[in-house]
């Protein structure tokens, strides 16, 4: 049964219309980058310290385009994942990947054309972590690796997800998406311990974009 809901989601994803072909609308300037956090948030949300970001990205990313399977579950293990999006009319997305140390976290937020879109992402989300969760996700591209997904937990409602990935032995991921205003928020926090960093990350953004 579980195996039926994959490959009807992968129907879902890869069958959407429309929305984001090509380069997504950038983000209005001094808009979306305030809801991303810095390298100095970075460092004392999560505990540790030498966050450097690169810089911030204005296009979806896209693991099926890379060879992500099953195709169902491509958009647990990354963030602003088009696949999941196209059909919500996202009108801007900034993404933003900073490495430390000891760890990664990737944010993004994309604003979509109303609150129920935005909530529409969020409670297919939900369903999909869930369906996905026990399954083994391999990414493709420049990096392979497999994805082993735990089960959805919630977190004052938000739903969260931690993987263990077979290319970073001993550390752990977490995923976090929630909804603020017409925005989509996600964090994947990765490291040693990781526990709900994500949660705290995705947080404050939200909180940033409610201010926006």
């Amino acid at each position: 049964m579980r195996r039926w809901l994959v490959v009807a989601l992968a129907v879902l994803v890869t069958g959407c219309g429309g929305g984001v072909a090509g380069t997504a609308v950038p983000a209005p300037t001094g808009g979306l980058d305030s809801v991303l956090l810095s390298d100095v948030e970075l460092d004392e949300l999560v505990h540790t310290s030498g966050f450097h970001s690169d810089p911030d990205g204005k296009e979806f990313t896209d693991e099926l385009a890379k060879g992500t399977r099953p195709p169902g579950c491509v958009h647990t293990v990354d963030v602003a994942d088009r696949n999941i999006y196209e059909h919500a009319g996202p009108t801007a997305v900034l993404t933003r990947t900073s490495e430390s140390p000891s760890g990664s976290v990737d944010q993004s937020v994309v604003v979509v054309r109303s609150v129920k879109e935005a909530q529409g992402i969020v409670d297919m989300s939900k369903l999909s972590w869930d369906v996905c969760a026990g399954f083994s996700v391999t990414t493709g591209g420049s990096a392979p690796a497999t994805w082993r997904l735990e089960p959805v937990e919630f977190a004052d409602g938000i739903p969260t997800q931690r993987a263990t990935r077979s290319d970073r032995v001993g550390e752990q991921c977490q995923h976090a998406m929630g909804v603020a205003v017409a925005t989509v928020v996600e964090a994947m926090v990765c490291g040693p311990g990781v526990t709900n960093e994500a949660f705290t990350v995705m947080a404050k953004m939200a909180r940033n974009a409610d201010r926006t």
